[in-house]
């Protein structure tokens, strides 16, 4: 044994966790609402109510002092100095509307010294904040985002900006949100719900054919589907929470079961109110649409697969079998008159070698015998050519009337 060279012991490296930031999000701004679920709704029971306050938006304040449950007075903070960067006190500017756009007055004078800056908000409101947990599939892994739902309702329309968040005094996050009207209602997020797991599954019902219509030689099958996506949700936090899923829309489709609490143009928003510790599932089952055309003039034996449901009656699934056996023999008869066809184009071919032939031959009486031969064999092929001719008729004429039968059957078929 070698004892004199060292043992060293590699060590596992392990990289650092890095921590999920959150980007700010814009949600899509509802188009329909739950009648019955249109007001605020109250916290889960065992929830904290939500003090977050929106900040600093489009350089002034879009609810500096807001706070759910109550927010200091203008004669609480009015006569304090502004100093520097910090806003130590709030004036009310004066506004002024002019159409949809608002004109504020400072009613004191601003004293700037060299190199400092001055934060100056203009307007302190009061807004509706329920805080909430939002999820979207499609963009959230895992877990939902930190957010709140914002209802303007001011007489102030407020534009497009940032918003900081802050709770019980401490900073939580940040978003952006769109122009707010008066009266809207708008979801933001500014980070990461840990508290919350989520994943999803999906489970789908085989297609069936709901209804059948038969008309001018085209039938149509209006076919369905259901497609649930199951949303299982835990709440490993200490208090209960309110979480909005976001089921994607998809083109045809329609719920089946419970009403969403809203609607916008991509999503379904479904509201869980969750219990500490527990497991919730969220089943949204939507029925998927969709409508093949079968143009009865080319109907394959193998489609006749698709009118063997109930929605189709037996004396119409009789008809669609004689079309598909008018067919079928229409093409075995176009088929024979190819077929003969091309056995004459042959014989014309072997026809123009034995005239060659005989052209070429002499008047020695071994080529008169070949002569002879030669056109023993013309004769011949001369009576195979009309015996074709005379079945390429005889067909024909079996095939006109197999395509006036089927111009028949198809006009005469209609069925809704």
């Amino acid at each position: 044994m070698n004892l004199y060279d060292p043992l060293y012991t590699d060590r596992s490296t392990v990289a650092v966790p890095g921590g999920q930031v959150a980007a700010p999000r814009q949600y899509e701004s509802a188009v329909r609402e739950s009648a019955a679920k249109s007001a605020m709704a109250p916290p889960p029971p065992g929830s904290p109510r939500s003090q977050s306050q929106a900040a600093a938006r489009d350089g002034g304040g879009f609810g500096g002092g807001g706070v759910v449950g109550g927010v200091a007075s203008e004669e609480q903070l009015r006569d304090l100095p502004l100093v520097g960067n910090n806003v130590l006190g709030f004036q009310q500017a004066h506004r002024t509307q002019i159409e949809d756009f608002f004109e504020y007055k400072f009613p004191f004078p601003v004293r700037l010294a060299s190199r400092q800056s001055a934060l100056l908000p203009f307007l302190q409101k009061t807004l509706n904040i329920e805080r909430l947990s939002i999820y979207n599939p499609r963009t959230d892994r895992g877990n939902p985002q930190l957010g709140a739902r914002l209802e303007d309702n001011t007489d102030t329309p407020f534009e497009t900006g940032p918003v900081t968040f802050f709770e019980d005094g401490r900073y939580t996050g940040e978003a952006v949100l769109d122009y707010m009207a008066r009266g809207e209602k708008r979801l933001v997020s500014y980070g990461v719900d840990h508290d919350i797991q989520i994943s999803n599954r999906q489970q789908s019902q085989p297609e069936t054919t709901t209804r059948l219509t038969i008309d001018r030689g085209i039938a149509v099958l209006y076919m369905e589907r259901v497609q649930t996506a199951i949303y299982e949700i835990r709440n490993k936090g200490t208090a209960a929470k309110t979480l909005i899923v976001e089921h994607p829309r998809q083109t045809g489709g329609k719920l089946k079961g419970d009403e969403p609490w809203e609607t916008t143009d991509s999503f379904y928003r479904f509201r869980v109110s969750l219990t500490t510790g527990k497991m919730t599932e969220l089943p949204v089952s939507e029925v998927l649409n969709r409508q093949t055309n079968v143009t009865l003039s080319n109907l394959t034996r193998a489609q006749l697969v698709m009118f063997r449901g109930n929605e189709t009656p037996d004396a119409v699934r009789q008809k669609l079998g004689q079309i598909v056996d008018t067919q079928e023999r229409i093409a075995a008869q176009q088929a024979d008159v190819s077929t003969t066809q091309s056995q004459i184009d042959v014989v014309f071919r072997d026809q123009d070698r034995l005239r060659q032939n005989i052209m070429a031959l002499r008047d020695t009486r071994e080529e008169q015998d070949l002569r002879s031969r030669y056109l023993n064999q013309l004769t011949s092929q001369e009576d195979q050519v009309a015996a074709s001719r005379a079945h390429i008729d005889a067909v024909n004429k079996d095939l006109i009337a197999a395509k006036s039968r089927l111009s028949d059957l198809i006009s005469n078929l209609s069925w809704q």
